[in-house]
């Protein structure tokens, strides 16, 4: 396999996109820095983060200008007036983007170092393929813990999947597609079209969908990225049962496009069934963990006040001064 070597080799355009994020500012760009060879284009959008996210990526900009003009990369940051959300700025940066490939991203979305290096060589090595993706492990703060995140495994190696292998896995599993492992033929995307809005937290994914039934895709079974799970993300709308009628909706328009040529009867309704499903786990899945804290929370109330119920009863039948007195004169007789 011939491994891509350096930015004169490659075509990559990073697409970075931020909001109120100012903790992972540092972390992301340290990672994207380390790998500069391997990309020619860096777009970042701050979104009118009202934090100090916008300050923090104009001080690591400064800090790095040697190196991007060193490698030759052009830079460009978008300061938002207005909070426009994370799939019109995507778009922008798709076709802002003028490299053959594209890695769109949010800056809370962590690479591992040789993460473009590996991406690009097997997007080269099967130029039929729309885009390459991987494994990825999800880190949350409240456990600290880092964990792999637990989806199907199509090969146990570096390899191509074809379309007609896509249909076939997809229908019989659940999809492999993480969005923050994915590196994009900026071509074949454009031919499918843009992140569709109202589809909101699944525009991503069917996007993949899409390309992956129409070119193909290549997968690695290597672990290439961490995805930190946030308090509220993009996905998250897809469970919502208030919001699921309408992404169905758009799900079925769609179908009625050029794009549904790739779907047959089959596979919509598979597809429709499991964002059903996946809804229902989720809630369950919520409540279950809400009550577990509840649990807790009703745990620690319970110790908070027996604690102060026994120093009230300290206080008031104890009399503690009178004891420190008592004690002070048993020590003193007995000197």
């Amino acid at each position: 396999m011939h491994e891509i070597k350096d930015n004169e080799s490659c075509t990559l355009s990073v697409v970075v996109i931020a909001y109120n994020q100012e903790k992972y500012v540092k972390s992301y760009f340290e990672r994207i820095f380390k790998q500069i060879e391997f990309f020619n284009e860096l777009i970042i959008f701050d979104d009118n983060s009202n934090d100090n996210t916008a300050r923090n990526i104009n001080e690591i900009i400064e800090n790095n200008k040697h190196k991007l003009k060193s490698y030759n990369v052009k830079l460009t940051f978008f300061k938002n007036n207005e909070n426009l959300g994370a799939i019109k700025n995507l778009n922008r940066g798709i076709n802002l983007s003028k490299m053959k490939y594209i890695f769109l991203s949010a800056i809370d979305d962590l690479m591992e170092i040789n993460f473009f290096k590996s991406s690009l060589t097997l997007l080269e090595c099967y130029p039929e393929s729309a885009f390459s993706c991987s494994r990825s492990f999800l880190y949350t703060q409240n456990t600290n813990k880092k964990v792999i995140f637990k989806t199907y495994v199509p090969k146990k190696k570096n390899d191509l999947i074809p379309p007609s292998e896509v249909y076939q896995k997809l229908y019989k599993y659940d999809s492999w597609f993480m969005g923050n492992t994915i590196v994009v033929n900026r071509k074949k995307l454009l031919e499918c079209g843009l992140l569709n809005e109202k589809l909101r937290g699944l525009s991503d994914h069917f996007l993949w969908l899409t390309l992956a039934l129409k070119h193909g895709c290549v997968f690695s079974p290597e672990i290439k990225s961490i995805k930190e799970i946030n308090s509220f993300n993009m996905s998250e709308e897809i469970y919502n049962p208030l919001i699921l009628p309408e992404i169905v909706d758009e799900l079925k328009n769609l179908w009625k496009t050029k794009l549904g040529i790739y779907f047959d009867t089959k596979l919509k309704n598979r597809i429709i069934k499991r964002l059903h499903y996946n809804s229902k786990r989720h809630t369950v899945h919520k409540l279950i963990f809400r009550t577990y804290n509840f649990k807790f929370y009703i745990f620690d109330l319970l110790k908070t006040i027996l604690f102060y119920t026994l120093c009230l009863y300290y206080i008031t039948i104890l009399k503690p001064f009178d004891l420190i007195h008592i004690l002070k004169k048993r020590i003193i007789m007995k000197d």
